[in-house]
Formats: structure tokens, C-alpha cells, sequence
């Protein structure tokens, strides 16, 4: 039994390592160049196909998609064909047509050697108080449409008194953008440093540039924590790793460009910010800067809400004339804008006070722009908006303005009204009698809910109508 296990497997590895060979195959020829396989665009070269076995004497050229290409003999194993003005990456290959062995073949990449790096430029970012990285990226000129390999090549021409021992050259390899950053002792005060390229094709080096590293170095970039604010001002705590001599922050509500703080360029882990609006997302942001070198990146951008103040303006009123029956009024209000409201506005208190019946609150929701109160001639009615931190000023609907509206005033003289598809003019002739005030107000036609109004001084005597009041 152990013979015939024997046996069998004998058989079974001499038929895998006879698969094995045919599978590979057998090369018949090689392809060479005379320019390489990387080559300068537009220029010519010639390609060569040689046997590597007697049986491949026929042989012949193909190009892309498998097209034949004319070629010449050189002598009795080698043919050979000529590329002219190749523009593009292309396939060339050589198949002998009296055998079955496998054709040879090469890719063909073109592209221009490197021009010369121009326009080099450092900064040095101080990581902590032992060392930095020289950060450099530089003009790299056309593309060479190759790969490339580019240097940052660095030397020490000055360094302060040190026992430690310290290298003169510092080569980085650089990233495919054009830049390198190279790590340097804090010691090092002056550098010279350059760039060199090189391809298949070809190699060149830049100017040398000399760089005293005070003049190129910036702080790493601040770290903001989380701003701890109050309705009018936000303390910003700054976190850096090394001490800088000039801080500026920056703050902006959505709508705004950014604003420096007065204190900046005074060095402080923590910085006021003062003189907000109430109720009000702000944006901070800081950066940093040594007595000499370069301002910092800017920090990445936080935000906070101040805290809400009680509204500090009084409601825009006005009313609409009593019910037939004269048991009712509406008292209508316009909605605060933000800077006035100073926080969400939760609710809105109607007061009516009456000299014989004493007086009557009542709360009306945030989304209310009207309320009907019991009519009264001798009444006044007072409206607040209220927020989280308190109420607005009182605004009034005086028994004076009711006794002058139901009056039935002659009507104003020589009115008059130009309108077009946005707006409505009214200009009128002002009264002899003297006007403490004068209010427009007007509604779609079978829509009183919708009163709108406009307060106008004593002086005015024309309004423009737009859908904004």
C-alpha cells in the first residue's frame, strides 16, 4: 500500500512541473532601443528586434492595436524600424512568425527632462524649543510628463556655540507638488539651500538660496478652546507650544467680515473679547508671531452664542378701528429686529388698563402679530416682548390716539399716488393744524387681518409702500 502511495506521487509531480513549463513558455527575441524606453517627446529613434533562437529567423514589427509596421534588415538575427516624431506613450512589439514562442515587446514613455527649480521659498515652523522644520516648495517649470525625482538639498553656513554634534546637509526628497521640509536644530540660525531634478532624460539643480532662519521662522498654529461668553463679550483661551511675542484674533458674526480684537499683539494665554451683540453666533480665530519672522497659519475657526439680553426697544404698534359693534379692538405689533430683540422672543404680554375697571394681562404666544382686547375710549393698552432674560419697553396705544381716529379727521388734500409693479408713492399736502404724527396704513383689499402700517414724523408728507413694512 505504502509503494503504490509512493508511486503515485511521483506521477502526479512530473505532470505539475511539465504544466508549469509550457505555461511560461519560450522567449524568442528582444527588443532594444537607441534612445531607451524613456524618450523626448517629438523626437526619433530606432527600435531593434534580435533572435534569441535559431527557429525565429521571420520576424516582424507591430505597432498599436496590433497594426504591422514596415521594417529592415540589419543582418541575419536583428531587424530594425524607425520611429519618427513620436508625440505620445506608445507599444511597440516583434513576433517571429516561423515559431510558436512567445513576441517581445516594450512600452515607450515621452517627456522632457527637467528645467532648472526657480522661485524657492522657506519658512521655518517652530515645533517646540529644540527644533523646526524648514518647509520649502519652489516653480518645478513645465511638465515633464515623466517621473521625477526631486531633491531639497541643505547646508548649514552658521549655527549658535554648541558641544553637540550637528550634520552640514540635511537632503530631503520632495513630495510630486514641489515642496520638502527638512527638520532643523533650533541652533542653526543661517542655511543655504536648493533644489535638484532629475528623469530618465536628463538633470538640473537650482540657484542656491541663503535664508537666516529668524527672518523665515513662524509659530506652529494656535489650538482655540472652546470660547466661554456672557451677552456682551467671549473669553478665548489660546494653547501653543511654544511662547510667541504677538497674538491677533479675529472674530465675525455670519454676515460680517473679520474683525481684530484690541488686544491683539498683547501676548495672553486668555484674550477678552469685548463689545459683542447679545444673542449673536460669533466665529474666532487667532495666529501667532515671534518679535521677528512670520505670522502663523490661522487657527481652524470656533464658535459660540453670546448670551441673551432683555429687548432693548419698544414694539411698533398700532391698531385697527373698532368693531361695528364697538366691543372690540385689534392691537397689532411688528416683529423685533434681532439686534433689538437680543434673544429668542418666547411671548408677548398685552396689558389693558382702564381707569374705572383697574387693568387686564394677558399672555399671547411668539408667533401672534395681533390681539383683540375689549374696546374701551378712556383705555390704554400697553404690549411687551418677552425673551428669556426680561421684557421689552412697554409700547402704548393711548385713549389719545383712539379719540383723534374715531374723530373722523377730515381727510388729508391733494393726495397723490404713483405706482409701478414693486412699489406704491403716496405724497400728500401737509395740514395747517399741527401733527405730533402721521401713520399710513393699508391691507389687501378683503384682508383686514393683514393691516400693515408705517409711522411717519411730523415733517413727512410722502411714504413709499414696498412688501417689506
Amino acid at each position: 500500500m505504502m509503494a503504490t502511495l509512493s508511486h503515485t506521487w511521483t506521477i502526479l509531480t512530473a505532470v505539475t512541473v511539465l504544466t508549469v513549463q509550457l505555461c511560461e513558455g519560450t522567449r524568442c527575441c528582444n527588443l532594444t532601443s537607441s534612445a531607451g524606453i524613456d524618450v523626448r517627446l517629438g523626437s526619433s529613434f530606432r527600435i531593434y528586434c534580435t533572435s534569441l533562437t535559431v527557429t525565429c529567423r521571420k520576424k516582424n514589427f507591430y505597432g498599436q492595436n496590433n497594426a504591422p509596421l514596415p521594417h529592415k534588415v540589419l543582418n541575419s538575427t536583428t531587424i530594425y524600424y524607425d520611429v519618427v516624431n513620436i508625440t505620445e506613450k506608445k507599444t511597440y512589439s516583434c513576433k517571429c512568425l516561423s515559431s510558436s514562442c512567445d513576441s517581445c515587446g516594450q512600452d515607450f514613455s515621452t517627456g522632457y527632462p527637467p528645467e532648472c527649480p526657480k522661485n524657492i521659498s522657506c519658512t521655518y515652523k517652530v515645533n517646540n524649543s529644540d527644533s523646526g522644520d524648514v518647509s520649502c516648495s519652489w516653480d518645478r517649470g513645465r511638465d515633464t510628463f515623466l517621473e521625477n525625482n526631486l531633491t531639497l538639498g541643505m547646508r548649514i553656513l552658521s549655527k549658535k556655540h554648541t558641544h553637540a554634534p550637528m550634520l552640514d546637509s540635511f537632503p530631503s526628497k520632495a513630495k510630486t507638488d514641489g515642496s520638502a521640509s527638512v527638520r532643523v536644530p533650533r541652533s542653526v540660525l543661517m542655511i543655504a539651500v536648493w533644489v535638484h531634478a532629475k528623469n530618465a532624460l536628463g538633470s538640473a539643480t537650482s540657484i542656491h538660496k541663503n535664508y537666516t532662519l529668524s527672518d523665515i521662522k513662524m509659530p506652529s498654529t494656535p489650538v482655540l478652546r472652546q470660547p466661554d461668553c456672557s451677552s456682551q463679550e467671549c473669553i478665548i483661551t489660546v494653547e501653543q507650544p511654544v511662547m510667541t511675542q504677538h497674538l491677533e484674533i479675529q472674530y465675525r458674526a455670519d454676515t460680517q467680515t473679520w474683525t481684530s480684537s484690541p488686544h491683539s499683539g498683547v501676548q495672553m494665554r486668555s484674550v477678552q473679547v469685548a463689545s459683542l451683540e447679545p444673542y449673536t453666533l460669533y466665529h474666532f480665530r487667532v495666529r501667532s508671531k515671534f518679535s521677528t519672522g512670520l505670522w502663523s497659519l490661522w487657527s481652524a475657526s470656533i464658535s459660540n452664542w453670546t448670551e441673551e439680553e432683555a429687548p432693548a426697544k419698544e414694539l411698533d404698534v398700532w391698531y385697527a378701528e373698532p368693531a361695528s359693534d364697538f366691543r372690540s379692538l385689534t392691537v397689532y405689533w411688528k416683529e423685533l429686529s434681532i439686534s433689538a430683540a437680543k434673544g429668542k422672543i418666547l411671548s408677548y404680554r398685552v396689558r389693558v388698563y382702564s381707569p374705572n375697571s383697574g387693568q387686564n394681562i394677558t399672555n399671547v404666544s411668539a408667533e401672534a402679530r395681533s390681539y383683540s382686547v375689549p374696546f374701551c375710549a378712556e383705555c390704554e393698552v400697553s404690549v411687551w416682548a418677552c425673551n428669556s432674560k426680561g421684557s421689552s419697553p412697554p409700547a402704548y396705544i393711548t385713549s389719545e390716539y383712539t379719540k383723534v381716529k374715531l374723530q373722523h379727521l377730515d381727510p388729508l388734500q391733494d393726495v397723490h399716488k404713483v405706482a409701478d409693479n414693486l412699489s406704491v408713492t403716496l405724497s400728500w399736502k401737509k395740514p395747517y393744524a399741527a401733527v405730533r404724527r402721521s401713520v399710513v396704513e393699508w391691507f389687501p383689499k378683503g384682508h383686514m387681518m393683514e393691516l400693515r402700517w408705517v409711522g411717519l414724523g411730523r415733517n413727512e408728507n410722502h411714504v413709499v409702500i414696498t412688501g417689506g413694512y
